[in-house]
């Protein structure tokens, strides 16, 4: 068949007869046409009135979440119990009240108001006085649900304007359920969008899902809606609904609104208009016309297509052949004029790729020797590439080396020392002094870490900074009572210089801004072997920059070395290293917290003369106005002998372990303290049911029931007493679950007798001052020499060969919770005990029990087992 023959039978097949069915479908079309364009009339009117309510709803709780989250807000419930306090705070709470009023115009009314009813604060926007303090006569104030969050009330005590409450539910610090903040809002916008209906004769309704009307455009005889129709607008989940209600039948739109509301739009049925009148005249006469124009179109095709067609098909032929010469005329300005341009440019670009080949054979040389060169920098780079590769592994290696060498110093002073203050426990003198430099060489350990540490947080970007206030002088005074201390053991002058006007307080991060001081203040008095140095600090109140200079008269810093000064691992040379010792880390770390903090590290130096170094503080961003002639605190020495008195309290130790019990037990037993025992978290929660206990310590890994569980509950009872972890895992994330949980505080194990004490006498002790006046230090030392706690750690010692053997039966068993559980014990015991050989093999032990990993478990009792049965392990 032709292809004239297939373009006649296709248009017959898609244009004659489609369209005489299309004449015959348009009587219906036109009438579901009509209905459709009704159906979405009302739809798109209904998602307009929900899209304005959203919207004012959403507004109205953007608002009340706002003014929840207000800090002076929170400072009022958190202080409500402190009459004289709270009284200070109404006013800036009202001030806040009014401040909302005036940028919400939409605002009639703020109260807040406590869990009872009783109206705590109130504001109105027309300043009107307050008919009724409680808010307990009102219907719906009983329908409240302390634990939703957020809830809209419509009070429809007023027919036409119902009063429209927004709800936000307020808690204390403890979680627990404080009151309300109660916002009355206009309710016009609500009025003007019901009363906004589809033609003269629409509805609107605005009810809950429990089938209350709140607002209606039309005056019904009750405000519940019908049953049937209730069930019908929750369970239908199509768009549109037909229903009777109101003596007539509607269609209706339903919208749900935030999931609190729904609103209803509806119009009767007969306001339907379906037009069925079509001209069949005016078809028959569409149908003709298209079978006409069907057969010119075949003659337009057949000039306009086919005959090209035949064009291009020849000229194809003919390329196809090798004659590149042929062309098409390209005198149309159509599709077709287009294609054959197209072509003709196909045929050109052939010609062209044919003359490029020719071109690309006389030219290879030339480009593989440009490869060739290309090739050889490439390799160049990558040679650059790995010889920093090998600078950075270099100093990789260093690095590894120093710190090889500066955690093996003081750990090697530790272990020697330690091990001799064993051997001669009858010197007692020897003995301290040999414990005092374990003390110092852990101390010194422990910077070296700390360091390490925050300059791996600082390049991972991970370091936090705190911004509180800062008491200039009291930080001074305790700078220049170390500074001194550190100046006086080398024979050295220690001076301080302040300017005439200093900021008394500032914000900042403490405990860093005293890093870098320190570090900078012992650099100083490290480096310097005579003559001084001095502490000096200056403001501009200009700039507002607080400057910090350490100026020694030591050893001096050549220009190369001050160049790179502030880089990690970064000495003068290695004779500073060899006779100052040190890493290098110091600086680095002090210069990027000095970053952290808006501030920057500078020195001036000249080689044998003495080096200046200065910290400044960009203060800019705050306001500092009270500038002071800043004055160093007095030392003073007013701590009373040790004195203790819980005797009128009464706790709940909660903890599994005997050993622990007993030693707590005799660390709080010169405090005539009244201690119960639970050794499990469900004993500990039976027992704050029947006891009025002024404080719980509570261990946080308990058989049956652990610790933060039972402290949930107890919270839950209402136990408003502080409760205080007990646990060995401090890492800050932790203990901010621990107090998110319920806890108050924490102690870390190994139990520190003074830290314990003090802890307790926070909470416990009537006045602040009291707790102050106290030496827990002392305490604590009369405490660990007394007989009772050596008689304990005996009975430890003991019991190790026991608590072996029930080791490796629970590891022959391969009962891995058991094994955990003793080695948890251990852990803790060796810790208390001060028996830390066996403190870190037990808690890789218990890793490896709660893993179920027995090669390690097998591995790590063998390491116990070797210290326990090693001949001098118990004198130790």
């Amino acid at each position: 068949m032709k292809l004239s023959q297939k373009l006649v039978a296709l248009i017959l097949i898609l244009v004659a007869l489609p369209i005489a069915g299309i004449g015959l479908y348009a009587i219906y079309m036109s009438v579901d046409n009509n209905r459709h364009q009704f159906n979405n009339r009302l739809n798109n009117q209904a998602e307009q009135q929900a899209f304005t309510l959203k919207h004012y709803f959403a507004d109205t709780h953007s608002v009340l979440e706002l003014l929840s989250k207000n800090s002076s807000l929170f400072e009022y419930i958190k202080r409500s119990e402190d009459e004289q306090r709270y009284a200070l705070l109404l006013p800036q709470v009202l001030d806040n009240f009014a401040q909302y009023i005036q940028s919400y115009p939409k605002i009639i009314e703020i109260q807040l108001v406590r869990a009872d009813g009783l109206i705590d604060a109130r504001l109105a926007a027309d300043f009107s006085p307050m008919n009724d303090q409680w808010l307990t006569n009102r219907p719906w104030f009983k329908k409240l649900k302390p634990n939703v969050e957020f809830q809209f009330i419509f009070d429809n005590r007023q027919s036409l304007f119902p009063n429209l409450y927004a709800i936000r539910s307020l808690k204390q610090a403890d979680a627990s359920h404080w009151g309300y903040l109660l916002i009355q809002v206009n309710p016009e916008t609500i009025h003007n969008v019901i009363h906004n209906t589809v033609g003269d004769n629409g509805l609107n309704i605005l009810t809950d899902h429990n089938g209350e009307i709140l607002v209606a455009s039309f005056n019904y005889p009750s405000k519940q809606l019908p049953k049937y129709l209730h069930n019908q607008l929750q369970n239908n989940a199509s768009k549109l609904l037909q229903t009777y209600f109101n003596d007539q039948d509607l269609i209706i739109a339903k919208k749900s609104i935030r999931d609190e509301f729904i609103l209803a739009t509806a119009v009767p049925s007969n306001e339907l208009a379906i037009t069925k009148h079509i001209s069949y005249v005016m078809l028959y006469t569409i149908i003709i016309s298209m079978l006409l124009t069907s057969w010119l179109a075949f003659f337009a095709l057949e000039k306009l297509i086919l005959k090209p067609i035949a064009q291009l098909n020849a000229a194809s032929k003919s390329i196809a052949s090798g004659k590149l010469a042929m062309r098409l005329p390209n005198n149309r300005k159509d599709e077709m004029g287009r294609l054959f341009e197209s072509f003709n440019r196909m045929v050109n670009s052939i010609k062209q790729a044919r003359n490029s080949i020719e071109d690309y054979k006389d030219h290879l040389e030339e480009k593989v020797e440009s490869r060739t060169l290309a090739l050889q920098s490439a390799n160049e780079e990558l040679t650059q590439a790995r010889i920093i590769a090998e600078q950075a592994s270099e100093l990789k290696s260093r690095f590894l080396a120093n710190m090889s060498h500066e955690i093996r110093t003081p750990l090697t002073a530790i272990c020697g020392f330690t091990e001799q203050a064993l051997l001669h426990q009858n010197n007692g003198q020897l003995r301290e002094e040999l414990l005092q430099k374990v003390l110092s060489s852990s101390n010194h350990l422990m910077s070296l870490l700390s360091d390490i540490l925050d300059l791996s947080k600082i390049e991972s970007g991970k370091l936090e900074v705190e911004s509180i206030a800062i008491d200039l002088s009291q930080m001074v005074t305790e700078l220049a009572n170390i500074g001194e201390k550190l100046c006086q053991q080398k024979s050295i002058r220690f001076d301080v210089r302040l300017a005439p006007a200093l900021p008394a307080t500032f914000n900042s991060d403490p405990t860093r801004l005293k890093q870098i001081l320190m570090n900078l203040i012992s650099n100083a008095a490290k480096f310097t072997n005579q003559g001084s140095v001095e502490f000096a600090i200056d403001y501009n109140p200009l700039s507002q920059n607080l400057s910090f200079s350490i100026q020694d008269t030591g050893i001096g810093l050549s220009d190369s070395v001050q160049q790179k000064l502030f880089k990690p691992f970064i000495q003068a040379d290695s004779s500073t290293t060899r006779n100052y010792g040190g890493t290098g880390l110091g600086l680095a770390v002090s210069q990027s917290l000095a970053e952290c903090l808006a501030g920057k590290i500078t020195v001036k130096s000249q080689e044998g003369q003495g080096s200046i170094f200065t910290l400044t503080l960009d203060l800019s961003e705050q306001t500092v106005n009270n500038l002071t002639n800043i004055e160093l605190v007095p030392q003073t020495n007013n701590k009373a002998k040790p004195k203790l008195d819980f005797s009128s309290a009464r706790i709940l130790l909660a903890e599994d372990n005997t050993d622990n019990q007993r030693l707590i037990q005799l660390i709080l037993e010169p405090t005539n303290i009244k201690i119960d025992i639970a050794n499990n978290g469900q004993e500990a929660l039976e027992k704050s049911l029947v006891h009025d206990y002024d404080l719980i310590l509570m261990d946080m890994q308990m058989p049956i029931m652990g610790g933060l569980e039972a402290t949930q509950l107890i919270r839950q009872t209402g136990f408003e007493q502080p409760i205080l972890a007990v646990t060995a895992n401090v890492m800050r994330e932790e203990i901010t679950h621990y107090l998110q949980q319920g806890c108050n505080g924490h102690i870390a194990k190994p139990i520190d007798s003074a830290a314990l004490l003090e802890i307790l006498a926070k909470y416990l002790l009537d006045q602040a001052r009291d707790s102050e006046s106290i030496d827990f230090d002392q305490i604590a030392a009369t405490l660990k020499n007394s007989q009772g706690v050596q008689q304990l750690a005996d009975e430890f010692t003991s019991k190790l060969p026991s608590q072996l053997t029930e080791l490796q039966s629970a590891a022959g068993n391969q009962d891995f919770q058991k094994l955990a559980l003793i080695a948890h014990t251990l852990k803790g015991n060796s810790a208390s005990f001060g028996n830390h050989q066996l403190t870190m093999p037990a808690a890789q032990l218990e890793q490896a029990a709660n893993s179920c990993n027995m090669n390690l478990v097998e591995e790590k009792l063998a390491i116990i087992k070797l210290l326990i049965e090693k001949p001098n392990f118990k004198e130790a």
